[in-house]
């Protein structure tokens, strides 16, 4: 995905399952946010700007120039990594969102595999968060960015105005 623009799309912007590749110069802007019962699928929901499903292999995804911008989001989180492989997020900017139900969990970036057993080699570099905003969960098992079970590295990050609401939760977390 290259040189696009997407704005006001209905609960999530960017849904990447078992895929290689990646998404640049792009920016994602106003998302939608949509009520759904707990009988629907919830993987929509889950993440508002890209949700990242990857369980057959190492894969790798690559995000470089992205902007993702002005959203006020029920979602749980804004980017989620789910099974395993390599995310590289380069030189990108996440400013003016909001999220926030009882299931923001995990994080405002989580990169996690639900059985334990595999995650994400990933790399935050040159990449700008600013006036960002969701509740805290539980500071053992989450953070505003939240590494699972394999390599987190940032580098040349800028945080600026992050705000998380109610329980204390750290700013990034390295689990297991």
């Amino acid at each position: 995905l290259e040189n696009m623009v997407i704005q006001n799309a209905r609960g999530l912007a960017i849904h990447a399952e078992h895929w290689q590749g990646t998404i640049s110069n792009c920016v994602v802007r106003s998302v939608v946010d949509i009520t759904r019962s707990i009988l629907d699928n919830a993987l929509p929901t889950s993440a508002a700007g890209l949700y990242y499903y990857n369980y057959t292999q190492d894969r790798t995804l690559n995000v470089y120039d992205v902007v993702m911008s002005n959203i006020t989001s029920s979602a749980a989180m804004l980017v989620r990594g789910r099974g395993r492989g390599t995310v590289n997020i380069d030189n990108c900017i996440f400013k003016d969102v909001s999220l926030g139900t009882a299931l923001s969990m995990y994080g405002m970036l989580a990169f996690r595999n639900d059985d334990r057993t595999q995650g994400f080699w990933t790399t935050l570099s040159r990449t700008t968060f600013d006036s960002l905003t969701m509740p805290g969960h539980n500071s053992r098992e989450s953070g505003f960015i939240l590494s699972h079970q394999r390599r987190l590295t940032l580098d040349r990050c800028t945080f600026r105005d992050i705000t998380i609401t109610g329980n204390p939760m750290p700013l990034i977390s390295m689990n297991r």
